[in-house]
C-alpha cells in the first residue's frame, strides 16, 4: 500500500511504531480473556489517538515547510495520497485539522497522551477559526477536561454552542442550517427501498407533529377494524408510521394547487413557567432559539395552562385553555398527550366530560 521505502529514513521511531502497530494487529485476540480484551481495546485506541497525533504533526510540518510544493508540484494532501494510495480529500481535512492543532497545543497535547480522542481533536480544530480563536485557546483547558466527564456528543453539543456565542459574528448559517435537512433514499436490493435522513428546526416540528398526528389516525383505524372483527391484526408503532408517511405524501400530491398558498402547521411546544426562553416538542424535540423567534412570527396561539395542585392526599392536575375554548380541540388533547405529567388520566376524564352525558345522569339521578 505505502511506498515509504522510496524515502528511506534510518533510525526513525516511526519504524519501531510501525513495527509494533503491525504485531499489535497480527496478534491472535481471540485467545485473550474477556478482563484482557477489555483492557487491550482501550489501550489499542489510546496508542491510536497517539498514533494520530504523530501523523498530524508530520502533515502539519510538511504543510510548514512546503517541501511537497517546491519538489514535487503538488500540495501535501495530494502527495500522500498518490503514495499512499488514500482519499485526498479525507487527507487534506486531516492537514487543516493539524495546522488548526499547532495553535491549540493543550488539545495537541491531550492527543498526543491518549487523552482524547481524534474526534475529540476534530472537533475542536472545526470551531476554531480566527474570530474564536482567543477565546478557544483560553478554554482549551476546560474543554479538554469536559471531555474526560461528558459523552461525546454532549460534549460536541457543549463545544459546539460555547463556541457559537463566542463568535462576533454570529454561529448561525443559514445555510449550513438548511444543509442540515437531508433524505436518502436508496433501493434495499428487493421490493422496497430505504429512507435514512434528518430533519431540524421547523422541518423537524412541523413534520413529527403532522407524522404522528397521522400514525394515530391510522392506528384509530386499524383498531376499529381489529374490535370488528379480531382476526385483523393493528400494526406496531414503527409500521403505521411508515404508513402514515406514504399517506402524508399522497395527500399533499393530491391536494397540491398552483396558487402557491402553503398548508397550515400546527405545532405544540411545551414551555415550563421557570424557563420561558425554552421550548420542546411533545417529542421532546429542543427548539432553538432561532426557530423559536421564527415560529413567533404572526402566529395564532392556543395557550393550554397546566397547572399542578399538591395536597395532602395526592397530587392533581387542571387545565386552563384560555378564553376563546371551553373544551380542549382534537389539536390540543394531542398535545397533553406528550405531557408527562402527573395523574393525567383525571383531567383527561374531567376535559372528555360531554355536557349531553352530564345531563343524562343528573336525570338518573
Amino acid at each position: 500500500m505505502f511506498e515509504a521505502e522510496r524515502f528511506p529514513a534510518a533510525g526513525s521511531p516511526f519504524i519501531e511504531f510501525g513495527e509494533a502497530s503491525r504485531k499489535a494487529a497480527s496478534a491472535d485476540v481471540a485467545l485473550l480473556s474477556d478482563n484482557e480484551a477489555l483492557a487491550d481495546t482501550l489501550l489499542a485506541l489510546e496508542a491510536q489517538a497517539c498514533g494520530e497525533a504523530a501523523v498530524g504533526h508530520l502533515l502539519a510540518d510538511l504543510e510548514r515547510r512546503g517541501v511537497c510544493d517546491r519538489e514535487f508540484g503538488l500540495t501535501t494532501a495530494s502527495w500522500v495520497a498518490h503514495h499512499s494510495h488514500g482519499s485526498r480529500p479525507a487527507l487534506a481535512g486531516r492537514v487543516k485539522t493539524a495546522l488548526t492543532l499547532r495553535r491549540l497545543p493543550v488539545v495537541d497535547d491531550a492527543l498526543s497522551d491518549g487523552v482524547i480522542s481524534p474526534e475529540h481533536a476534530r472537533v475542536m480544530a472545526s470551531v476554531t477559526n480566527p474570530r474564536t480563536e482567543a477565546d478557544v485557546v483560553d478554554l482549551q483547558h476546560e474543554l479538554v477536561d469536559l471531555a474526560q466527564r461528558y459523552p461525546f456528543p454532549a460534549w460536541r453539543r457543549h463545544v459546539t454552542e460555547v463556541t457559537e456565542l463566542l463568535d462576533q459574528d454570529g454561529g448561525f448559517d443559514p445555510d449550513r442550517y438548511l444543509a442540515r435537512n437531508q433524505l436518502r433514499v436508496s433501493p434495499n436490493g428487493s421490493d422496497g427501498v430505504t429512507l435514512a435522513g434528518e430533519l431540524v428546526g421547523l422541518h423537524a416540528l412541523g413534520f413529527t407533529e403532522a407524522l404522528e398526528a397521522e400514525t394515530d389516525r391510522l392506528w384509530r383505524r386499524y383498531r376499529n377494524d381489529h374490535d370488528e372483527c379480531g382476526e385483523l391484526p393493528v400494526p406496531d408503532r414503527s409500521t403505521l408510521r411508515a404508513l402514515a408517511l406514504v399517506e402524508l405524501i399522497g395527500k399533499g400530491a393530491a391536494g397540491a394547487t398552483p396558487n402557491g398558498k402553503g398548508p397550515i402547521v400546527d405545532i405544540s411546544l411545551v414551555i415550563h413557567d421557570d424557563q420561558p426562553d425554552r421550548a420542546v416538542s411533545p417529542q421532546g424535540i429542543v427548539v432553538t432559539r432561532d426557530v423559536l423567534r421564527h415560529l413567533g412570527c404572526d402566529p395564532t396561539i392556543t395557550p393550554i395552562w397546566i397547572h399542578h395542585h399538591h395536597t395532602s392526599e395526592r397530587d392533581t392536575v387542571s387545565l386552563d385553555l384560555g378564553r376563546e375554548s371551553r373544551y380542549a380541540t382534537a389539536a390540543q388533547r394531542r398535545a397533553r398527550r406528550g405531557l408527562y405529567v402527573p395523574r393525567l388520566r383525571h383531567a383527561r376524564r374531567l376535559v372528555r366530560r360531554s355536557p349531553r352525558r352530564g345531563l343524562a345522569e343528573r336525570r338518573r339521578h
